[in-house]
């Protein structure tokens, strides 16, 4: 899972002056002086501050952008009520259109360090940065209602959880992990579910609402014998046991069902018309369901960009209806995986089929190009395919022989090919293999979202690569800066790299694991989706998520 975004990325943290950009209404033009202009679904961010220039502290934000954070190394200055995205106000600029202009410089972060924390005074990882939830993350939300209601109370403690949520005799070991744009969610082997994180939409499942996130893991109610979890940004799907499936969160474009379309379902919703489900897999507004007859996709929620790999007149839509183009028998499908807009899907052969986003050529098909996808097309890339997964505009794949292959947008590193070796807009339009990278023959052992990937390596070590605002590599170091080389996450333990885990979960910008039953969270945490108290706006390395109950 994994959300589209708006791209006026000129010149960052160079001290370029901010131009007019092509496809904008002249009232909702913003100008950033000295300072970098991006567009992040449809709100606008001024950026300021070079290696060898920081704003001073009395710096003063322009009118169009009065929103002030202070970062180490710079100032970011938005139209959003705050820097991390979790409270939105409606767009206020050049809405809808996907703005890439050849500005003549370096648009990447491998142009420098950006925003780069200082190093800490002892010189080891700090696991509490104070780095902002990446308002340059590229992870805004496609197809969100332009305004939500924002007079929610504030998220309270719920204390430790209920007995309930671990039976007699069932054990409370966690077998499948989840995670969202702002939170995460962990099932037991009991079946019952648990949330963290933001609870704007209702994510949490608990029948509640608040603004301000929740890192207590709070149980999902009304929720058994569940199999599988799969997550949009704010939206949690289950696959029960028998075979049907329930939503939850956010629900404005039918994420959650038909009886929820155009607003929220704060507890779970059975998914009308879906019955015999194997398997679940989660876009930022959509979600897709492969069938135990191994042959039917059935999608539902937002598909103006082909995300349902069917024609969708309304836009969205909460009941699921079948993929188009996808082959017949005695061709299988055996697995799905989500991107931001799009959906693939691999056959019982190895064969990649594609539908949805294709605007950085994440499905593979040799171009890049602003029209929808309605239909799954297929992929030309090596046979062998086990398991795939999709970012915000690119996707990845592990063959048999362990290989890893990955296409579509590449300037922060998604891909695992330098940028600087690409010319603009720095796009892998076809299949490319990640080099020195050998995933584990387990399944699974690729995880992607939004602009970022991580993948378990045949050595048993957990590698990350992309981008790095909010420290999802997960490598404890100052920088901030994405890379394009597959690097280990280290261990809080020990400061050794982290071996062994079982499973992975990519959020919009933070990541977890299962590592010997603990669950370990790294990156943004401006909502509480890393499990940690809020003062820890992020962390660079793996913590431990705090009120789970012991296995």
């Amino acid at each position: 899972m994994a959300p589209r975004v708006l791209r006026a990325l000129c010149g960052v943290l160079l001290g370029a002056s901010a131009t007019t950009q092509p496809g904008c209404d002249d009232a909702s033009v913003v100008s950033c002086g000295e300072g970098v202009f991006h567009q992040i679904d449809g709100h606008a961010y001024c950026v300021y501050g070079t290696e060898a220039t920081t704003p001073g502290s009395d710096f003063v934000c322009p009118a169009r952008t009065p929103n002030k954070l202070e970062v180490a190394g710079g100032v970011v200055c938005t139209d959003d009520r705050s820097a991390d995205g979790s409270e939105d106000i409606p767009r206020s600029a050049c809405s809808g259109t996907d703005i890439a202009p050849a500005c003549g410089v370096p648009s990447e972060r491998d142009a420098g360090p950006a925003l780069d924390a200082a190093p800490e005074p002892d010189g080891g990882p700090d696991a509490t940065d104070a780095e902002p939830d990446a308002p340059d993350a590229r992870d805004a939300e496609p197809d969100a209602p332009d305004a939500r209601p924002t007079a929610l109370p504030a998220c309270e403690d719920p204390g430790p959880l209920p007995a309930s949520v671990c039976e007699a005799g069932m054990s409370c070991d966690v077998v499948d992990l989840a995670a969202g744009g702002l939170h995460t969610c962990a099932l037991f082997r009991s079946g019952s579910v648990v949330c963290w994180g933001d609870n704007h939409y209702g994510q949490l499942g608990d029948g509640t609402r608040c603004d301000g996130g929740s890192p207590v893991p709070r149980p999902v109610v009304g929720l058994t014998n569940v199999d599988a979890l799969s997550a949009g940004v704010h939206h949690t799907c289950a696959l029960l046991a028998d075979e049907t499936v329930r939503c939850w969160g956010d629900g404005g474009s039918g994420q959650a069902g038909a009886a929820s379309l155009g607003t929220e379902a704060p507890t779970p919703q059975l998914i009308g018309g879906l019955t015999r489900i194997a398997q679940l897999s989660s876009g930022s507004n959509h979600t897709c369901a492969l069938g135990i007859d191994a042959r039917t996709v059935s999608c539902w929620g937002g598909g103006p960009l082909g995300e349902l790999g069917r024609p969708t007149p309304a836009g969205a839509t909460g009941t699921p209806g079948a993929v188009l183009g996808l082959p017949g028998a005695p061709a299988e499908i055996a697995s799905l995986g989500s991107g931001s807009a799009h959906t693939c899907a691999v056959t019982s052969t190895g064969a990649v089929y594609c539908w949805g986003s294709n605007e950085r050529g994440q499905l593979g098909l040799g171009t890049a190009d602003a029209e929808p996808h309605p239909g799954a097309v297929a992929v030309s890339m090596p046979s062998g395919v086990l398991e795939i997964d999709g970012g915000a505009f690119h996707t990845c794949a592990r063959l048999a022989a362990g290989a890893t292959w990955c296409w579509g947008a590449a300037d922060l590193g998604q891909v695992a090919v330098d940028p600087a070796t690409l010319s603009v807009p720095r796009d892998v339009l076809v299949p490319r293999m990640v080099e020195g990278l050998i995933a584990h023959d387990g399944y699974p052992a690729l995880a992607i979202s939004g602009d970022l990937g991580c993948a378990r390596g045949d050595d048993g070590l957990l590698y990350c690569w992309g981008t790095n605002f909010n420290g999802e590599l997960g490598r404890g170091t100052a920088s901030v800066a994405p890379t394009h080389t597959a690097s280990p996450v280290i261990d809080t333990a020990d400061s050794a790299p982290l071996r062994n885990a079982s499973r992975l979960a990519v959020g919009r910008t933070h990541v977890c694991a299962l590592l010997a039953g603990r669950v370990l969270c790294w990156g943004a945490n401006a909502t509480g989706q890393l499990g940690v108290p809020l003062a820890s706006s992020s962390s660079r390395i793996p913590l431990e998520v705090r009120g789970m109950p012991s296995p």
